[in-house]
Order: C-alpha cells, then structure tokens, then sequence
C-alpha cells in the first residue's frame, strides 16, 4: 500500500539522523501528489516530532538532576579533603573519626563517581544535541510539505470525555481535524497528559497516545457514529510487563460545547 511506504520511507530517513542529515527536497523523498500520500507523510513526521520532543524533555530532565549530583559531589569531595587535611596537620585520630587512610578511600571513591557523573553529563549533552537536530530537521520536512484538499468533513474537532475498559479510566480529549489528519492533547486519571496524533478516513479513527513523560504509550482504533457524536474501539497498550492491561475497549462522547439559544422552549 503505497500509503504505508510514504510514511515507512520518512521514517527510514528520520532513523540515519544525525550522522546523515540530507536537505531532503520534495523530489528526493517521492512524489507526494494523492491526497493519502501526503497526509501519511504529515502524519508520521508529527508523530516523529511529538515523540522526539519526549525524548529531549527526558533526557533534558536526566541533565539537570546529573548537574545536581556533580555538584554534591565535588563539595563532598572537598568536605573530604578538609578533613583529610585536618587529619595529618593533628597526626593522630580521635577513636569516633576517620582515619587518613578510610578518608583517602572515600575521596577516590567520591571521584570515581563524580567521573562517572561528568561521562553521563556529556553523553547527554549528545543526546540533547541529536533530539534538537532531528526536531530541526522534522520541522523543516513538515514546512516542505502542503496539506491536501479536504476529503472528509471536518466532524470530529472538540472535545471528547473518553472511557478505558476494563479499567474505567477516564480522560478528555481534544481534538483538531483537517482533512484526514488529528491531532491534540489529552488529560487522563492520574496526572497523564500528552499529545493525541492520527487520522481519520472513512470515519475509522486511529490514535497515537503520546504521554509526555512515558513517549508512546498506546495505539487507539475506533468507529465515529453516523451522528458525529460517539466514537467506540479498541486500545492497545505500547508498555508491557508494568501489570496493568495491555488492551481493552474505550469510548468517547462529544461535549456539546455550542451555546443555547435565547428563544424559550415551546
């Protein structure tokens, strides 16, 4: 299905990032002329893009505590070596202190960790550096790119109070359609929060739940009613071993968000 090998061709050329980040043009990556075509490429570089931003807010994260510790470190380091001064300048060692020799070991022990914790904050640093050149790169693509003419109504933009089985979770939805794509954000029990990517042909649904601590956490399929007002379908979770489900049903309800009218009933 040439839809599939559009997005399966982008991401191919998203993986050799960054060692080969090529100025791809529109005619190096493929003709791109169907509709379908151009919205699975749309598709699969949001999804690229929301999961790279997870990865940079990680390991963003993972710097600033590995920052924290080199400077616990070095002043535990120097606390170390103040009392190893203190040691040999007395030359002998109260029976409740360390002596020179358990203070030395502590010192070398301090450093060892400590050039373990600089190692660790360079290999972020490259990390940081590889997420902020791929979301460059994806953002470029997407600017590349033009949307197609609308195939469906737009009919699935609002809000939407979603139910998970078996668990009953409940969440809310936002969503934003144009044309065949979604995209939105999402409030879930528990303090779960991320961004919503998918499409929607022939009034089949198909979400990425992307959280935006976890990454990608599941895939959702579902069936929007004649009516425009429910959604029903299936979930399947990307997280395995944790103990929860790994799949079930859900459902979604649209909010009716229009404002009433100020004629009196009849």
């Amino acid at each position: 299905m040439r839809f599939s090998n559009v997005a399966a061709s982008i991401l191919s050329l998203l993986l050799a990032l960054p060692s080969a980040a090529p100025a791809v043009d529109k005619d190096e990556a493929g003709d791109l002329d169907s509709p379908q075509e151009t919205s699975a490429a749309i598709f699969t570089l949001k999804t690229l893009q929301d999961l790279e931003k997870a990865r940079l807010d990680r390991n963003l994260e993972e710097y600033e505590a590995a920052l924290k510790r080199r400077v616990e470190l070095n002043d535990r380091i120097s606390l170390l070596y103040e009392r190893l001064g203190a040691a040999i300048r007395r030359g002998s060692t109260p029976p409740e202190e360390d002596d020179e020799e358990s203070l030395s070991l502590q010192i070398e022990s301090a450093q060892r960790a400590e050039d373990l914790t600089r190692q660790t904050l360079r290999r972020l640093q490259d990390q940081i550096a590889d997420s902020r050149e791929r979301i460059h790169f994806i953002q470029d693509r997407l600017s590349k790119l033009h949307r197609p003419a609308a195939e469906e109504p737009e009919g699935i933009s609002g809000t939407w109070d979603v139910t998970y089985l078996p668990s009953n979770d409940k969440a809310v939805f936002i969503l934003r359609q144009s044309t065949a794509l979604i995209e939105g954000e999402y409030q879930q029990e528990g303090g779960f929060r991320g961004s919503l990517q998918g499409t929607l042909i022939n009034g089949k649904l198909l979400l990425h739940r992307i959280d935006s601590k976890l990454g990608a956490v599941s895939d959702l399929e579902g069936q929007l009613s004649t009516d425009l007002k429910t959604i029903k379908g299936t979930w399947l979770s990307r997280i395995i071993g944790d103990g929860s489900p790994v799949n079930g049903a859900w459902s979604g309800k649209r909010r009716d968000t229009r404002k009433k009218g100020d004629g009196t009933a009849p």
